[in-house]
């Protein structure tokens, strides 16, 4: 659901039927509305709405109606658009303006992104297609309105985004869908159909315009703006709908003449001293240049019949009409309020339109069934990685961050500088396109920026991991080291993280890959204790470079890990299945040289061709990598230390890339971009290892490291001693604490001991008991210890004494 309320509308309500709206008095005699016509105060001013209402099926299909009439209706509109900067169009159904936009060339396209940031092209619902309100589910209702609204945002931001919602063909209105327009950030809705005995005392008694209470309890601030077109949504009656068959000058001025009297008495029907009238029907302005001619000159016409203090009649659009209400000054406008549906439609007296709400029952059948098959499948192609194409070269983008926890800098302050950015940023994106999915690690970071989340806000994060666009990958409370940590802890702090998800998220959130990414080396214990703990695979980046520079010149850095134990001195080589381990040809970070985040803009400035540019340099690296990989399958790692920060702009420059690199060639090869998750890789590969495709065999360790001639990783082994003794010494008092709070528990004793569970899990990060910290980071891991160690010491005596006075009695 978008963000409520960019709204123009600013309306004080007051517990009556009728409101006043203070609107703001013009410092001018014109009032100027933006990208909108200027409107003047004192005069009723004429918005004519040209547009088309293009049924999405009806008298004809779907298909025959695009490409014989819509088609051209679109062309030849827009053509006049780009030819008239005076004139100004609104079309609705996004259905058939997505197929014409996917045949249109890139200039073109250009060229229709500006109509619509100029309010020239305007959508005036934004919806798939015009739904109806009376026999469509709710949840189908929000798909198709949500389908319609992402296809303008992905094209033309928010210059598209409708705020009046014309719906104007349906038959009836439900208070249901109001709410959905309301809670969707509309601030506004032309109806066509309603009663025909409300229609006419709304006209009668000047309710054309009206405020309606979208929630079943009302409130002031869910009242939406509402109104009704004087008669329909063809240009007024007896007249020629769009000038579409208009012969001779005889009968041209027999429409004008029709119309200057429809506007004498539609004033009357409207309080605001704005008055809508739509100028079109179905399928009108095929031939738009006559069209538009006719209206330049009716609009003429009625200028010259009229003082210009008295009407003024111009081109507009529904959002238009409703900035120039509340734009408008006057010192009070009465709006009454409406509650209810305004269901059932009757057009004429004893005809009510009621026989579709069970009509084509089989129909209606067939469409629920679909939408509940839609749904299922939807989430579980997340899990089922459906991006895949056997006969390209598939590049799995996995968007990610690596934030450790303390290094440079303290937990608390990478968390309030960079990580709580981090997740909010990224949140946000997920949020705003569905295509987007991202993977976090370190729950440590994640828990913290939970907590201070609202309820409706974490309901929102556990869709999006519901969704599988949310991902967790090892998701312990760090990213532990394997050398240097006693195996506990490692088990400890995987838990705490693991829990955390399971507790918050459920089953479905548990991750099955480790991406285990920036530690100093691997060892066969660690994997071992990953398989046991369910994972399916694991992902590294630092090994021995002889050996990573033999592994990729032999095509095997993926294999089967076997994490074998060591049961009295003899290792058992056959103790379980082999863990799929992929290493990553360089490092865990974003394709060397190509810019994605906003730290390095400056170079894409520079670049005198930045598309071809990104485009070789992304070949060349992916040339490398089918080197080095066995499988059509390539994993691009698109993230590195601390990333998206600024997730809209990584995001935007990642759609970039798939926009130029998807479906070139390397060497006769196509190539598939998408965005993946180790997740989605690992099954990917693992189909081709179930067809034939065999992986060899790893044992032992992946220890000491050495990234070149000479430099071993081996002095942190034994670095900060006492920090590695401290980090022991708070394992045993947290076990101790663990066990007596089951024996003999007191008030707050678990509170204390999970504080204690939480530093020491933090202190197995590869960056903390390791000793690759700076001082003030390690010393502020020591003053988080101790601050928790203190009370809980306090608990566990007090427990160890209830125990003992006790006798154990409780035991019997």
């Amino acid at each position: 659901m978008w963000n409520k309320r960019a709204c123009m509308i600013r309306l004080c309500w007051q517990k009556i039927t009728v409101v006043y709206i203070m609107l703001f008095s013009p410092s001018l005699a014109l009032t100027s509305l933006g990208k909108c016509p200027p409107v003047l105060p004192g005069v009723l001013n004429v918005h004519l709405v040209a547009h088309t209402h293009l049924d999405v099926g009806w008298i004809e299909t779907r298909d025959s109606y695009y490409h014989y009439r819509v088609r051209l209706i679109l062309n030849s509109v827009i053509d006049q658009l780009i030819r008239n900067h005076s004139y100004r169009f609104t079309v609705s159904e996004i259905n058939y303006f997505s197929q014409w936009w996917s045949a249109q060339t890139v200039p073109l396209r250009n060229a229709v992104h500006k109509l619509v940031c100029e309010d020239r092209l305007h959508f005036g619902l934004g919806g798939w297609v015009s739904a109806d309100e009376a026999v469509g589910h709710y949840s189908d209702l929000i798909d198709q309105l949500t389908l319609g609204r992402q296809f303008i945002h992905r094209w033309f931001r928010s210059c598209g985004r409708p705020r009046m919602a014309w719906q104007i063909d349906t038959f009836g209105h439900s208070r249901s869908h109001a709410d959905v327009f309301y809670e969707a950030g509309y601030d506004g809705i032309v109806f066509g159909r309603a009663d025909f005995r409300e229609k006419s005392w709304m006209r009668r008694e000047q309710r054309l315009e009206s405020l309606w209470d979208t929630k079943s309890n009302p409130k002031e601030d869910s009242r939406l703006f509402t109104s009704f077109l004087p008669i329909s949504y063809c240009n007024p009656t007896k007249m020629c709908p769009g000038f579409d068959c208009l012969v001779s000058e005889k009968q041209l001025y027999e429409v004008f003449h029709a119309m200057h009297k429809q506007i004498r008495v539609q004033r009357n029907h409207v309080s605001s001293q704005q008055l809508l009238l739509p100028i079109g029907c179905d399928f009108s302005f095929e031939y738009a240049q006559n069209n538009f001619k006719a209206i330049d000159r009716l609009i003429d016409y009625l200028n010259s019949k009229y003082p210009i203090d008295e009407i003024r009649v111009f081109y507009s659009t529904p959002d238009c009409y409703l900035t120039a209400i509340n734009s408008m000054w006057k010192p009070a406008i009465a709006f009454s309020v409406k509650q209810g549906d305004y269901l059932p439609y009757a057009d004429v007296p004893k005809r009510y339109w009621v026989g579709f709400y069970t009509s084509r029952p089989a129909l209606k059948a067939y469409l629920r069934l679909a939408s509940v098959l839609k749904t299922v499948i939807e989430h579980v192609s997340v899990y089922c990685c459906s991006h895949s194409d056997p006969h390209a070269l598939n590049i799995h983008l996995v968007p990610h961050t690596h934030d450790d926890v303390g290094w440079t800098a303290t937990v608390s302050e990478y968390y309030s500088g960079l990580v709580k950015s981090i997740l909010d940023s990224v949140i946000t994106e997920l949020l705003r396109n569905r295509a987007y999915k991202f993977t976090y690690v370190e729950m440590a970071f994640f828990t913290q920026w939970w907590r201070e989340q609202t309820p409706k806000r974490q309901d929102t994060i556990r869709q999006l991991v519901l969704d599988g666009r949310l991902q967790f990958d090892l998701a312990g409370w760090v990213s532990a080291d394997e050398a240097t940590v006693h195996y506990a802890d490692l088990i400890n702090q995987l838990t705490l993280g693991r829990q955390f998800i399971r507790q918050t998220f459920g089953l479905c959130a548990r991750p099955r890959t480790a991406w285990q990414v920036d530690t100093f080396g691997h060892s066969r214990t660690h994997a071992y204790v990953l398989r046991e703990a369910g994972y399916e695979a694991l992902y590294f980046s630092r090994m021995d470079y002889l050996e990573k520079h033999s592994l990729r010149e032999m095509r095997q850095l993926e294999f089967f890990w076997m994490p074998s134990v060591e049961t009295g001195g003899v290792i058992d080589k056959q103790s379980g299945p082999g863990l799929f381990t992929s290493v990553l040809y360089n490092n865990y970070c974003y394709p060397t040289s190509m810019c994605f985040s906003n730290d390095c803009a400056y170079l894409l400035a520079e670049e005198t061709d930045p598309d071809g540019h990104l485009i070789e340099q992304f070949h060349n690296y992916i040339r490398k990598r089918m080197r080095a990989y066995r499988f059509n399958h390539i994993l691009v790692p698109m993230g590195c230390d601390f990333s998206y920060y600024d997730a809209r702009y990584t995001f935007d420059h990642i759609n970039r890339l798939i926009r130029l690199v998807n479906g070139t060639q390397i060497n006769g090869t196509r190539l598939n971009v998408f965005y993946s998750t180790p997740y989605c890789y690992a099954r990917a590969v693992n189909r081709q290892c179930q067809s034939g495709v065999l992986l060899r065999q790893r044992h032992g360790d992946f220890l000491p490291y050495e990234d070149r001639s000479g430099h071993f990783w081996t002095g942190f082994y034994t670095s900060r001693p006492s920090l590695k003794q401290v980090a022991r010494q708070a394992a045993t008092i947290q076990t101790i604490g663990e066990q007596l709070d089951v024996f003999a528990p007191i008030d707050s004793a678990a509170d204390l001991i999970n504080a204690v569970r939480e530093q020491v899990a933090t202190l197995q990060h590869h960056d903390a008991i390791t000793g690759t910290e700076q001082q003030h980071v390690a010393d502020d891991y020591l003053s988080n210890l101790y601050d928790a160690l203190v009370p809980a010491k306090i608990h566990v005596t007090r427990m160890m004494e209830n125990l003992t006075l006790s006798g154990l009695s409780g035991l019997e």
